[in-house]
């Protein structure tokens, strides 16, 4: 049960990562802690990258390219065929549905280095910020 719960916290997350704008929103301040320290031990990305790419700078980086599908991958929103959008707006919040909505259009097309995870994970938030720059932040 535990499980379950902290998986799909660690979903709505991620879809609160496409459409909120700066500090992570109250119901996910538990969970975010322990997402960003796994993540990070798993890929030794620099703290100054992530707060550069959530502030729209991605450099090109491949620890930070893992990273952020280490985000993904703690949200269950990746599969060998890519990124699953149909999960992600069927786990959206009501309030949350507009911007998840414009996203996945946006960037339902979004490409990659073939067979590399982490550079579509890399896209796919460059895109999600340039859909909505406002409301998006980073873990």
């Amino acid at each position: 049960m535990k499980s379950f719960l902290i998986s799909t916290l660690a979903i709505l997350l991620s879809v609160a990562t496409i459409v909120h704008s700066g500090p992570i929103p109250d119901e996910f301040k538990d969970v975010a802690p322990d997402i960003r320290e796994t993540c990070t031990k798993l890929t030794s990305v620099s703290t100054d990258l992530i707060e550069k790419a959530g502030l729209g700078d991605f450099v090109e980086d491949d620890k930070l390219k893992c990273y952020l599908k280490c985000l993904f991958d703690q949200f269950r929103l990746l599969s060998p065929h890519g990124f699953n959008f149909e999960a992600m707006l069927g786990l959206t919040p009501p309030k949350m549905t507009d911007a998840a909505v414009k996203a996945v259009k946006d960037c339902r097309d979004t490409t990659a280095k073939p067979d590399d995870m982490c550079d579509l994970s890399f896209n796919l938030h460059k895109c999600f910020y340039n859909s909505s720059p406002d409301q998006y932040f980073i873990m």
